[in-house]
């Protein structure tokens, strides 16, 4: 079995990695990212047996740097923090992390449609622990008095559905919008206040 670490299986998912980001992953070719990798097609092979296992390689990697562990040791650097101030730090460090693998998320998504590895990967290592930890998030806050007793998953779901939906709009949709920090402040007014125009002192 080779090793997870080896440089040069390492160099080769390197290189998908940005291929794919540029081409996506049907108008990639094994033969491109050998070349990107420098290395011969016959050793990418030796490696990887299909450009699908190039891509589940590509997409282990991409969750271990946006995953559970980088979110529970940021939440753990900012657990005291009032809920206002945990919420927008939360929505921008998330925003920011999905928006720098963005490319790779979209095929991520596209592919996971006809590929049942890729969807429970993604359902099982990256969607439900980080539903998790947030939900713990909320229900912390419930305990301490900061937030009202519901369901914690339901503003968990509704907290990454606003940072999918805005990532995609900006970097996949290219909408324009404000800066990432006016949108957290904005997503954790909505969030946490609603709509509507609240009451002046």
């Amino acid at each position: 079995m080779v090793n997870q670490n080896h440089p040069t299986k390492l160099a080769i998912l390197q290189a998908a990695f940005r291929v794919f980001g540029e081409k996506g992953f049907k108008g990639t070719t094994t033969k491109e990212i050998a070349l990107e990798a420098n290395v011969a097609e016959g050793t990418l092979f030796r490696y990887f047996p299909s450009k699908l296992d190039i891509l589940y390689g590509v997409v282990d990697t991409l969750i271990t740097s946006i995953g559970v562990e980088p979110l529970q040791n940021f939440l753990g650097e900012i657990n005291d923090l009032p809920t206002v101030e945990a919420l927008q730090y939360i929505i921008l460090n998330r925003m920011e992390t999905i928006g720098a693998g963005k490319d790779l998320i979209r095929i991520i998504l596209t592919e996971a449609q006809y590929d049942e590895h890729l969807r429970e990967v993604y359902v099982e290592q990256v969607f439900k622990p980080i539903q998790q930890i947030l939900s713990s998030f909320f229900e912390q806050k419930m305990a301490n008095g900061e937030c009202r007793e519901m369901n914690p998953k339901l503003p968990a779901n509704i907290l990454l559905s606003s940072i999918f939906f805005t990532v995609i709009s900006q970097h996949l949709l290219t909408i324009e919008a404000e800066d990432n920090i006016f949108e957290a402040s904005e997503l954790t007014n909505i969030l946490l206040y609603g709509i509507q125009e609240r009451l002046k002192p």
